[in-house]
């Protein structure tokens, strides 16, 4: 598809269309790609953009690495786009589907494939997540029917954080009106607020900005907080071990034995994961080279 902006290197969209008729119901898919630069989304990256791009090969290579394949169902065929402007301002109730039983097993597999992912670990913590994305859910659609907060925009117009601010206003919300609880959440209007007499009445700004450093930082909510879920800003790439390694079955050498152990071959365990901090780089019960038998594992010669 890339090809096509070579023609055309003011392409701004690619789309990959498919549709069928069902019951005389013409039902249809669209991917949507933005071939263009979210300058905010890049800030402080140092990524590479589609601007930097030559080649139908760099510009695939931008979509996978900077914008990590990022696309969009909507935006182009749906009744309240206006034509020849691609890409939907706002997403309302209206254009959402219901979910089937294949797509529940689908995304059941892909929530649980992040919450492995990210550490997210023990039921207690997974529910707890689900029940204040559900939260959001449900408050966005009974408040925001006509403009929807709770999705993501395509990379071409939002970004991490706005999408953050967003669920986090919704959980403020959902948490006072179904619980009854008080959470703390700071916008970016309330610090302008704070700020907008700053020349006429320091005194008084100094005042409003240290009460909400007091709030932000003694009173904030953490249950819904985003770095724990999702560190895009790490200098270290988030893998999954099949994505470093090939996973083989084995067998676990006799503990018993004293000649196996003690070598310069680490053999790491659950035990050298339940230790803080998580980062392991070594093992506390090596084996030794020559006792390492094809009897009780397999072995891996590029190591």
């Amino acid at each position: 598809m890339f090809g096509y902006v070579e023609q055309e290197r003011a392409t701004e969209f690619l789309c990959l269309y498919a549709s069928r008729v069902e019951s005389d119901v013409l039902l249809f898919q669209s991917n949507i790609i933005a071939h263009r630069d979210n300058e905010k989304y890049l800030t402080d990256k140092k990524l590479k953009g589609f601007k930097d791009a030559t080649d139908r090969k760099e510009r695939f290579t931008v979509w996978r690495d900077t914008y990590r394949l990022a696309y969009t169902p909507n935006g182009i065929f749906e009744d309240n786009v206006q034509p020849y402007l691609i890409g939907m301002s706002k997403m309302t109730a209206a254009n959402l589907k219901p979910i089937t039983a294949a797509d529940q097993q689908k995304q059941y597999h892909q929530f649980a494939t992040i919450l492995r992912q990210h550490n997210v670990s023990g039921r207690e913590n997974a529910f707890d997540k689900l029940v204040n994305l559900f939260l959001c859910k449900l408050v966005d659609e009974t408040e925001n029917p006509d403009d929807l907060k709770f999705y993501w925009r395509g990379v071409a117009y939002d970004n991490h954080f706005d999408l953050l601010d967003r669920m986090q206003l919704l959980y403020q919300k959902g948490m006072g009106k179904f619980l009854g609880e008080v959470i703390t959440y700071i916008n970016e209007g309330d610090v302008k607020k704070a700020l907008r007499f700053y020349r006429r009445k320091p005194d008084a700004t100094q005042r409003a900005v240290w009460d909400l450093f007091i709030k932000q930082k003694f009173f904030t909510n953490n249950d819904f907080s985003f770095i724990d879920v999702h560190i895009f800003q790490s200098k270290w790439p988030l893998l999954s071990v099949l994505d470093l390694a090939h996973v083989i079955s084995g067998g676990t050498p006799d503990t018993k034995r004293a000649d196996f152990w003690g070598g310069d071959i680490p053999w790491i365990s659950v035990a050298d994961f339940s230790k803080k901090p998580r980062y392991v780089s070594d093992a506390e019960k090596p084996l030794i080279r020559l006792n390492l038998s094809n009897d009780f594992t397999n072995k891996n010669d590029q190591s």
